[in-house]
């Protein structure tokens, strides 16, 4: 550990493959959190990689290793889209690998509180900065923006509304500790890549102590064009340089729900809600529509 430390100060990357978060683990660049029992197949994707890249020593291999060319052979096929299809090999190495090498990762997030009022609020991460052009595939970004209206035309409520992108390729880089992890999602929601959503919510008061809400979600997803899934990586000889962003077999999700809160002091909590959700090209299937109702119901105790 003392070489590797030392290592990272002069300027190397410390990768460390651990299923578990290990003192060495937190002061990695890069933690691959392997299942156990996966390892062999990150460590077959890693040798296609430095063999396939020219990273390999051949002189050493042959003077003091056993068939170096029929182990070049044997790992030939085992490229990095076939690592990712295995049990929990994880989705950072296929990125890196891939040749997405997340020179840059920039996030940022600013709120404007209006008291009494309301507030304004906007998350940006932008991913692998190339320079203009930025519909370059490289330059991938997910933003959200929102805000709160009290009391909005003087009326006793409050209205909520927000829009969210993700462009094609972003897989949701959380920094965690000191390592960038992937968790499919923007930011801390649920959004998928290449997709777009507006929702709007309301909550207003009503008689004996329950307070109603509203809410509106829309969710615009291309589950087709590459970029749209966490399993994609770009390949530069067959995919195009620029980002292809809401294309075909688009999906159209509606969702309105309302519900009602209901509290005892601070002791009991009901909550239950009744709606409806409509989609067009379902799971980015042409011509297939769901449509169903949706309900819920909660029941919290505190002391």
């Amino acid at each position: 550990m003392t070489h590797a430390m030392k290592a990272k100060k002069r300027g190397a990357k410390l990768v460390v493959v651990d299923p578990y978060r290990t003192g060495t683990a937190e002061q990695a660049d890069i933690h691959l959190a392997v299942r156990p029992g996966t390892d062999g197949a990150l460590a077959v994707g890693v040798m296609h990689v430095l063999f396939k890249e020219g990273y390999a020593d051949w002189d050493y291999m042959r003077k003091y290793t056993d068939a170096p060319d029929e182990l070049a052979a044997h790992v030939a096929t085992r490229t990095p889209e076939w690592a990712i299809f295995l049990p929990a090999v994880p989705l950072k190495f296929a990125e890196h690998a891939g040749g997405d090498l997340d020179n840059s990762a920039l996030s940022l997030d600013a709120e404007w509180i209006w008291r009494g009022r309301g507030r304004l609020y906007g998350e940006f991460l932008l991913d692998d900065f190339s320079g203009p052009p930025l519909d370059f595939w490289g330059n991938k970004f997910s933003f959200v923006a929102g805000g709160s209206w009290q009391d909005p035309f003087a009326l006793p409520s409050e209205w909520h509304f927000e829009y969210a992108q993700v462009d094609p390729w972003v897989y949701g880089h959380h920094r965690h500790n000191t390592a960038m992890q992937n968790y499919g999602a923007l930011l801390g929601s649920s959004l998928p890549p290449n997709s777009r959503t507006v929702s709007t919510s309301c909550n207003f008061p009503l008689p004996w102590n329950i307070e109603g809400t509203i809410e509106w979600h829309f969710r615009q997803r291309d589950l087709k064009s590459p970029g749209s899934s966490i399993f994609d990586v770009h390949d530069s000889k067959a995919d195009s340089d620029l980002k292809k962003f809401l294309d075909l077999d688009v999906e159209n999700r509606h969702e309105l729900m309302l519900s009602a809160n209901w509290s005892w002091h601070r002791f009991v909590q009901l909550k239950g809600g009744a709606g409806g959700l409509w989609v067009d090209n379902w799971k980015g299937k042409p011509g297939t529509s769901l449509a169903t109702p949706t309900a819920f119901g909660e029941v919290r105790f505190r002391y």
